[in-house]
């Protein structure tokens, strides 16, 4: 898969059901249409699935880097098989999920930047983040991530930055 600066990297699929059978009769549904049509992309559904995703309390996460990798993972995923670059699990109750940038070769200069810009609740997010931070260092999150290399930015690839954000 493509990104923006050219780079090949692997793709992330999420589905939801409401326990173990609803989400293996998803991924075989999902796997049963997708087999027989030759007119989507691994980005296509990407997208549609992050639009349209349930709040099932069982939850899978497929990656894949090509059409008959996805396939081969909703296979295994129906069967109740394991395979690599596919986890299921039991969405846990209260708790809230969190996209890292963690830096390990998928990631290009303001790549928050669009999702800062066009999503308030990603933007809501990072605001209360960088508030969270604010006590720990002196710089703001936002900042950087618009011009990582602004006066007083930390580097992006060291201690100072990486800690703060990335750390659980």
């Amino acid at each position: 898969m493509a990104h923006p600066d050219g780079t090949e990297a692997p793709l992330l699929w999420t589905l939801a059901g409401s326990g173990k059978d609803s989400l293996a009769a998803g991924a075989r549904g999902l796997h049963a249409y997708l087999a027989g049509r030759d007119d989507w992309s691994p980005q296509d559904i990407a997208f549609a699935l992050a639009r349209t995703a349930s709040e099932g309390t069982r939850r899978a996460a497929l990656v894949a880097d090509g059409r008959d990798g996805f396939l081969r993972r909703l296979d295994a995923l129906a069967d109740g098989r394991s395979l690599p670059g596919l986890v299921e699990g039991a969405a846990g109750a209260g708790r809230r999920v969190a996209f890292v940038f963690p830096g390990q070769g998928a990631q290009w200069p303001r790549m928050a930047v669009d999702l800062l810009d066009t999503f308030t609740v990603f933007r809501d997010r990072m605001d209360a983040c960088a508030q969270a931070l604010e006590p720990f260092v002196d710089w703001s999150p936002i900042d950087v991530l618009r011009d990582p290399d602004a006066p007083g930015a930390p580097a992006g690839t060291g201690p100072t930055w990486c800690s703060p954000c990335c750390s659980p």
